[in-house]
């Protein structure tokens, strides 16, 4: 992608990734240096400041997909919005832990550490999600205009993109600790983990700032 810092949503997305690399940055030296002690600036710390902004750029991603759903009239919007609510809503409140915990400690009898079990109920939890998104665009999707099509599109890429780091990542950070059993390397996985997370959710801020009407 060329940057045009004519545009605003160019503009937006720098702003953004700079924010983005402090926070990673500040991470990095919570656990490597004493330059920093404070465990909110951790990018995994629940409700530290790295999780709060990220927040904020989720409710800003439904504010924008409400306008663009009334702006443009399209229920493919309506899909969307619906689906960062839910990113946004899990955030806030954790149930995806719970949820899965209670998946894992009572329909799966493996003799498997506490830490998998978790992980493969947030897996079949965001797969039914997923299913239920995949389904639900299958049936709008060929209805909707080119240019919403278009956005889906890029939404899906992105998405993608998003889930490597939020699942992908994830797992693998799990995987590494059986055979790296310390604290550095939790805290270097779990930050490209949540980094990784961070600057896609900046892309897809910056992405629906840069559509039709949303920018002016």
């Amino acid at each position: 992608m060329q940057i045009d810092l004519e545009k605003k949503e160019h503009r937006l997305l720098i702003s953004l990734l700079m924010i983005d690399l402090a926070f990673i940055t500040a991470h990095i030296l919570k656990f490597s240096t004493n330059l920093v002690s404070s465990y909110l600036f951790s990018i995994e710390q629940n409700k530290g400041y790295a999780e709060i902004y990220q927040e904020i750029k989720e409710i800003w991603i439904v504010a924008l997909l409400c306008y663009l759903l009334v702006r443009r009239r399209e229920a493919i919007y309506a899909i969307w919005m619906s689906f960062f609510g839910f990113l946004l809503l899990n955030g806030v409140l954790t149930f995806h832990e719970r949820i899965a915990g209670s998946l894992s400690t009572h329909l799966m009898p493996f003799a498997w550490p506490i830490a998998y079990k978790v992980k493969l109920g947030e897996l079949a939890l965001f797969a039914v999600i997923g299913v239920v998104l995949w389904v639900s665009l299958k049936l709008i999707y060929p209805k909707s205009g080119a240019h919403e099509q278009a956005v889906s599109r890029k939404l899906l890429y992105l998405l993608i993109w998003l889930m490597f780091f939020a699942l992908g990542v994830d797992l693998l950070h799990i995987g590494i600790r059986k055979i790296f059993d310390m604290q550095i390397v939790y805290d270097v996985m779990g930050g490209i983990e949540e980094g990784g997370e961070m600057i896609v959710m900046s892309f897809i801020y910056a992405y629906l700032f840069s559509l039709e009407g949303a920018s002016t």
